[in-house]
């Protein structure tokens, strides 16, 4: 028998315990996720413990319905936020997006096998 300190968080959860990796280090215990199961070395042979397909399934549904409301929630607040506050970019400002002649720009094929897949590039650019 071994104690183990945690802290406790006083909020509404599906799991009764996680195990943490200190935890799981203490008992050189490993976790097989695939088969829901945690192995560790016991005074008689290897200890193992075994989950049940259908209650971790059970949980992880309650966990996703707990957590969709409060996900929610801090989408409507990050909106709010961002839609009160005042950005870097309100005080700049805009940009102008210069227009080029058909002298001032190459045509380049991006497949030569195919002559209608083209792009244009400035020839007016620095040599840098």
């Amino acid at each position: 028998m071994e104690n183990i300190c945690s802290e406790v968080a006083d909020f509404e959860k599906a799991y009764h315990v996680i195990i943490g990796k200190p935890a799981l280090v203490k008992f050189m215990a490993v976790p097989h996720y695939t088969y829901l199961m945690v192995k560790m070395p016991g005074p008689h042979g290897v200890i193992t413990l075994r989950s049940d397909i259908k209650q971790a399934f059970s949980c992880e549904t309650e966990s996703c319905e707990i957590a969709q409301p409060a996900e929610e929630q801090a989408g409507r607040e990050q909106i709010r936020e961002a839609s009160t506050c005042k950005t870097e970019d309100d005080d700049l400002p805009s940009k102008k997006v210069a227009k080029i002649t058909s002298n001032e720009k190459k045509q380049i094929a991006l497949d030569p096998t195919d002559s209608s897949k083209f792009t244009f590039i400035g020839t007016q650019l620095d040599s840098k």
